[in-house]
């Protein structure tokens, strides 16, 4: 029975760019996923410069408008403009672009099995069980979303995880074409969005709080934007898990990479930079494990912890912050020209 040196499940940012970069140094990957590519993503599709400054191949085709302006506004409070003078921010269509990263892992030499969703995870991580078999391997790496079936097979799922819950759409532009995004903070514990897609836009809204009906709360964003949510739209809805925990991200010769290993920003909920970052991190750990440089992948939960969990601990008490004083922190936001600054920043990742 053929072993895999990697068996990826989950085909997503996290899971592709991880393929790609270990089928490039030219080990056996396999990919897993439940779904047959394209694929619709419930997505913003919004790619800040940390995300795509780490891709070091072309996806213009993928992007579906570029902006610098972002209106600000809510809590009653006077809109204002936060401009990235020396960054954009891209819009993609999510199916286009997960597409795109998987293309690149096939090119590299992964192989690829769609419509196969991964059931459990058996002998601690060295095969994954199908509707159509059982598939063995080396290491094993849970890319497969929020709800990870390998992580709850392997006890590397949070208790009482913290989400954001969300709900978007998309749909056709009428009337005069914008070219500003605009996030509007009247959700408590979250914010709506519209993002300008060409002839198309993306509009949606999320929220920490439990409790709160999404729907109500986006149409009547779309109302004060002169937006209509047209009957038969296809709302789709989704959890993004917030950052900033402390859970183990490998057990034996497993890990976590993306929203399986709950790395969104606790902020915004942007989660591709993230998902492409601890893919990194994971291909360096997993190639060193299998080269016998390293004894096991205990590395990896260290680095992302002195990594990307410090830096969204720091974000998780910023957001804290900001949604429990959003009327106070939008004054600030619009009155001092070091907090948009600071903003920028942190949008942009400098």
């Amino acid at each position: 029975m053929r072993t895999y040196d990697v068996l990826i499940v989950g085909a997503g940012p996290a899971g592709s760019t991880a393929a790609r970069l270990l089928a490039g140094q030219g080990f056996d990957v396999l990919i897993l996923d439940k779904s047959d590519f394209p694929r619709h993503k419930p997505c913003g599709g919004a790619l800040s410069p940390k995300a795509y400054s780490q891709l070091d191949f072309d996806i213009s085709d993928t992007v579906k408008s570029r902006f610098r302006r972002t209106h600000i506004k809510g809590q009653g409070k006077r809109a204002f403009t936060l401009e990235f003078k020396d960054a954009e921010i891209w819009i993609t269509s999510r199916d286009e672009l997960d597409l795109r990263l998987l293309e690149r892992a096939l090119q590299a030499g992964a192989s690829f099995k769609q419509g196969e969703a991964a059931v459990t995870v058996l002998d601690d991580g060295r095969a994954v069980q199908t509707p159509y078999g059982e598939y063995h391997c080396r290491v094993l790496v849970g890319a497969d979303g929020c709800a990870s079936v390998v992580a709850r097979a392997l006890g590397l799922d949070e208790p009482r995880p913290r989400r954001l819950r969300a709900l978007h759409f998309e749909a056709p532009m009428r009337g005069e074409p914008k070219d500003e995004a605009v996030l509007d903070f009247d959700c408590p514990g979250g914010y709506a969005w519209f993002f300008p897609k060409g002839d198309r836009f993306n509009a949606g809204i999320c929220t920490r709080e439990p409790g709160w009906s999404l729907r109500p709360r986006l149409e009547a964003f779309l109302r004060r934007e002169s937006l209509v949510l047209e009957k038969g739209a296809d709302l789709r809805s989704w959890p993004i898990p917030l950052g900033g925990g402390s859970r183990p991200l490998h057990r034996a010769n497993a890990l976590l990479v993306g929203d399986a290993a709950g790395l969104a920003d606790p902020l915004l909920g942007e989660g591709i930079a993230y998902a492409l970052m601890s893919a990194r991190l994971a291909a360096q750990a997993i190639a060193s494990f299998l080269k016998g440089e390293s004894p096991d992948l205990a590395g990896y939960s260290d680095r992302i912890r002195r990594t990307l969990r410090r830096d969204l601990w720091g974000l998780s008490i910023g957001a804290a912050l900001f949604y429990r004083f959003t009327a106070l922190s939008l004054t600030l936001l619009r009155n001092s020209p070091s907090m948009r600054r600071l903003a920028i920043n942190i949008l942009s990742g400098q």
